[in-house]
């Protein structure tokens, strides 16, 4: 993690590396102090070890003018409604770039819809804008599955994977997959790469995760979640400070889009997130 991945990951988003596991191991030693010193149950930090962390990453919160000044300039963009795009004829429509664009609403407790369209396409006819939610149990459990990925178009519903039978070792197992909306979808072996009959699940040899022994009947879940609305209402908040945004849609391809909404809903701005990385 220290020595491969994150710095392979920084490089290739040019982002700032921080050393948090040198200066921390350097402040045990210098205070004499044990790890489950600065833990209060053994994962995760008290006070002390919460400090210790804010005073590291601090070091690097600095100014760099010797880094390029627009490197990620504009990355996130908010447009206000009536100065930046404007209603004409009960239509907003705007032309962006990014992967994202969120509503923010005008005023609390405004229920009036309004339709919603990318490219003239409901966002929900966009495969990217789907996720697979972690699956249950977690890590520790009996059986754990760590990933699950899909070679189709998603739909909305809730996955069960069921053990049906197990080896002697209780670690390598056969298994079904069944989704609320898709039914039965095949079985297959932990030890080999799975795919399901509609290819909506996905699962490779490593993505299991199995701590203890497993039994025969174990299940593990998982959800399909929208990461769009196809029909967009304000939402309600009782705090009127804070901002009330709904994400339109999240994980189109990360390029130039026209989005349109349809029936003058009260929205204050529009937020465009646009990724360094295509």
């Amino acid at each position: 993690m220290n020595h491969v991945f994150l710095p392979q990951f920084a490089q290739k988003y040019g982002c700032a590396l921080l050393d948090v596991r040198g200066a921390w191991l350097e402040y045990l030693r210098t205070n004499k102090l044990e790890p489950k010193d600065l833990l209060k149950d053994g994962v995760h930090l008290n006070d002390h070890g919460n400090y210790l962390l804010a005073e590291i990453v601090k070091r690097y919160l600095v100014h760099r003018p010797d880094l390029p000044a627009d490197a990620w300039r504009d990355r996130v963009r908010t447009l206000e409604v009536g100065k930046d795009v404007q209603w004409k004829g009960g239509r907003l429509v705007l032309e962006f770039e990014g992967n994202r664009v969120d509503a923010i609403a005008a005023k609390a407790g405004a229920t009036k819809a309004a339709e919603v369209r990318i490219d003239g396409r409901k966002p929900s006819e966009f495969p990217e804008c789907y996720r697979i939610t972690r699956p249950s149990p977690g890590p520790w459990s009996p059986m754990f599955v760590s990933r699950v990925d899909h070679e189709k178009p998603l739909v909305l519903e809730d996955w069960t994977l069921k053990v049906t039978s197990v080896q002697p070792d209780g670690k390598t197992f056969t298994f079904e997959v069944k989704g609320s909306v898709t039914g039965e979808d095949g079985g297959g072996e932990s030890a080999k790469p799975f795919v399901s009959k509609s290819g909506r699940v996905k699962i490779a040899p490593d993505a299991w995760f199995v701590p203890n022994k497993v039994t025969a009947g174990y299940q593990s879940q998982w959800k399909v979640l929208p990461m769009f609305v196809d029909t967009y209402t304000a939402p309600e908040t009782l705090d009127p400070s804070r901002e009330a945004a709904v994400t339109l849609a999240q994980g189109l391809p990360n390029a130039r889009h026209t989005l349109e909404i349809i029936g003058e809903a009260p929205i204050r701005a529009i937020r465009i997130y646009r990724p360094p990385v295509k």
